[in-house]
């Protein structure tokens, strides 16, 4: 589930990714390393992400800008101008490298449907693979959004507890306190004035 906010020359992302219980039968492997309060195989769990981005290049159809403090992205529009291509490099303290390589393609009435797919590579700058995820995301209505969020949160049979207030890896965020109203906080910080850095 996400949202989003162009502001001048300024994107604001808000992310909220919602897993559904493991299999039971891969319980015995994962369960000493289970987050959150759920039960292996009977809960699904929840992550937040943010991205915060603001161009500073601006040329022959593309941008470009720091994400997170020191990932060099560029943005280009290809195909037939329905497609980006947005590429994010590790700091070069880090080797510089291509770290991650995301294609979204724009189809249906209106640019309705959005595909992504994501090719993420080895922090280290070596280039090697990583891992690779795939998206199917469907411009809606709030009202559309919020009732098939609600209706995966109860899918996925996700604790209170376990909603909205952990970050990539499993990080609590500090300020952050578990439940829906989160959920809701953090999906509309894209549209609050000034911008909350995450």
């Amino acid at each position: 589930m996400c949202k989003g906010n162009i502001v001048g020359g300024a994107y604001r992302q808000r992310n909220v990714f919602l897993y559904p219980p493991q299999d039971p039968g891969n319980c015995a492997e994962f369960d000493p390393n289970v987050i959150g309060n759920g039960t292996c195989g009977e809960n699904g769990n929840s992550l937040v992400f943010g991205a915060d981005q603001s161009a500073e290049t601006c040329s022959d159809g593309s941008i470009g800008g720091i994400f997170a403090g020191g990932f060099d992205t560029k943005t280009e529009l290809v195909g037939a101008d329905n497609a980006l291509l947005y590429q994010v490099f590790a700091p070069e303290m880090f080797g510089g490298g291509i770290f991650q390589s995301q294609l979204t393609t724009l189809t249906g009435d209106n640019d309705t449907i959005r595909t992504r797919s994501a090719q993420q590579f080895s922090f280290s700058g070596s280039g090697m693979q990583d891992s690779m995820s795939f998206f199917r995301e469907f411009k809606v209505s709030e009202e559309e959004f919020y009732t098939e969020f609600n209706n995966t949160i109860a899918e996925y049979n996700i604790l209170d507890s376990d909603l909205c207030f952990r970050t990539l890896g499993g990080a609590q965020y500090e300020d952050y306190e578990p439940g829906y109203d989160q959920c809701r906080k953090h999906l509309n910080q894209p549209f609050e004035s000034p911008f909350n850095q995450i």
